[in-house]
């Protein structure tokens, strides 16, 4: 691996504590609005970055790391990017044994495949017992059937 794609992972690796690490919530914050508002800060312009076209293919790689927590990012952040490249390489991660990962590949394929990925989330709703994977199913079936016209209806 060239050195630009691993000091991609790198920091992949240093930003999954958002994702995995839930006394990373805005919750969790308490009294500290100001360290929020910071990590919020952060993470949008992480984000800016992230739009142009190199970012996309390296992420959409880091979906197929060894490493959960760099999974879980890619995962995640192909989800705030939104790129319908991504789809076909996030539909495996819905198998993946971590939870967490299925949840953000489910959030991810939601914002980015829209309808053409409907039957995949259905399926993980209907057979997932994580409560998160299961949240963010129905978050994005609910969000699928609102652009059908499904209003209220399955």
């Amino acid at each position: 691996m060239d050195e630009k794609k691993q000091k991609f992972i790198q920091s992949l690796k240093d930003y999954a504590p958002v994702f995995s690490d839930p006394s990373a919530l805005p919750g969790s914050y308490g009294e500290d609005i100001g360290g929020f508002l910071r990590h919020m800060e952060w993470r949008i312009q992480y984000l800016e970055s992230l739009r142009g076209t190199v970012a996309v293919p390296l992420l959409i790689m880091a979906l197929g790391h060894q490493d959960p927590d760099i999974r879980l990012c890619a995962a995640a952040l192909l989800g705030d990017v939104a790129d319908s490249r991504a789809v076909e390489c996030l539909l495996p991660l819905l198998c993946d044994e971590n939870p967490r990962i299925r949840g953000y590949a489910a959030l991810a394929l939601g914002k980015s495949g829209g309808v053409a990925v409907k039957e995949e989330l259905e399926r993980l709703f209907e057979s997932e017992e994580e409560p998160f994977v299961k949240m963010s199913a129905a978050v994005c079936l609910d969000r699928i059937y609102t652009e059908m016209g499904f209003v209220g209806e399955k």
